[in-house]
């Protein structure tokens, strides 16, 4: 069997967890002496560079801008025109930027949610991955989902045979082990309160004011907790503006940059990890948290107790009473804390990139 990944998501992104994914799948194959290359041509990710010519066909230019679509569109011909020479048995597409469809080879494409479809108000208008994501999913042999729920709302969506798609979930990469002394824009060093833990981006469908708006309600919780945003760029000012109308003191709300060596040290440090989102595809973050032992709440909804199990608390993300008492409870009754933690260190043992692998060449294999 010959296995082939295109080039899209290696020229769009440096880091990224599209990126990890089709790094850590592909050399997973790879490593297990199955015929697969990257075509990445010229390209701008990290994940890859370490690589040799045997398995990543390309070459980094770490000058290559983020918007660079002659660069895209050229790669994509350079590897539609690598891969009708070569012929392999299955060419993944690693996004959706390119219209073509491979006759001599089976199209698959993995979609990792239907965030653009369903929360199209939280993108810009001239945003047009909802159309190259509809042409790439319509051409596709084969389509398969990160998750049960996300394959239920592609199905609700698209018109495609559910014989036509498989669900793999994710594996995950254990962040402890990670060190550095790099910390850009962020000084984790003031965190001399006890925090809890909000990671990555904050608006729309990612729910953060809500989030903020369940703390504040709680004289408790304001008395005896900070709270730290990691990621997500600086704190604008509508939400400079709002931090302040619910009464948090001046830096009890700190916004924290940086790389997985911070957030690893930030899941270390927090006494709970909440993760409010209206919708997430999968959603990484609360295993990491519980791989560092940090308690985790979230979201009912989605995809997200599909990849919690029953290793974390569970609240209505639009109700900020529940996810209120959700959170007082998983903090001030030392009982449920632990158990927690101990279910979180269990749950994150059901997912791994050599599992993520092994159930993808299936799939793979099924399509044949």
């Amino acid at each position: 069997m010959k296995i082939a990944y295109d080039n899209q998501i290696f020229n769009l992104q440096k880091y990224g967890g599209i990126s990890r994914y089709y790094t850590e799948l592909a050399s997973q194959l790879y490593d297990k002496s199955i015929d697969t290359k990257i075509f990445a041509g010229l390209h701008r990710n990290e994940y890859i560079k370490k690589y040799d010519a045997s398995f990543v066909i390309g070459k980094q230019i770490t000058y290559l801008p983020k918007t660079a679509s002659i660069f895209l569109n050229t790669n994509n011909v350079l590897a539609d025109s690598y891969f009708n020479i070569k012929r392999p048995d299955i060419v993944h597409r690693t996004y959706y930027n390119n219209k073509n469809k491979l006759k001599k080879s089976i199209n698959v494409i993995t979609v990792y949610d239907m965030i653009h479809e369903l929360f199209p108000d939280d993108f810009s208008a001239k945003d047009n991955t909802a159309d190259l994501k509809s042409i790439t999913i319509k051409q596709a042999d084969h389509v398969i989902c990160i998750s049960e729920s996300t394959k239920k709302d592609l199905l609700k969506i698209y018109d495609i045979p559910e014989s036509n798609v498989s669900v793999t979930y994710l594996g995950y990469h254990s962040l402890r082990n990670i060190k550095s002394n790099f910390i850009e824009d962020g000084n984790i060093d003031n965190l001399d309160r006890p925090f809890l833990l909000f990671v990555g981006h904050r608006g729309g469908y990612k729910n953060f004011l809500k989030f903020l708006k369940a703390v504040s309600i709680s004289k408790r919780l304001v008395k005896d907790f900070d709270i730290v945003a990691f990621g997500g760029g600086k704190f604008s000012l509508d939400e400079k503006r709002y931090i302040s109308e619910l009464g948090f003191h001046e830096d009890q709300v700190k916004n924290i940059q940086g790389g997985d060596d911070i957030l690893s040290i930030l899941y270390s440090k927090a006494t709970l990890f909440v993760y409010p989102s209206l919708y997430e595809g999968f959603g990484l973050p609360p295993l990491e948290a519980m791989d560092h032992g940090c308690p985790v709440i979230c979201s009912n909804t989605s995809s997200i107790p599909e990849v919690v199990g029953n290793a974390a608390l569970k609240f209505s993300p639009l109700d900020i009473e529940d996810m209120n008492c959700t959170m007082e409870k998983a903090i001030y009754d030392c009982s449920i804390r632990d158990n927690l933690v101990l279910a979180g260190l269990e749950r994150t043992k059901n997912f791994s990139w050599e599992k993520c692998a092994a159930n993808t060449l299936k799939v793979y294999r099924s399509i044949l």
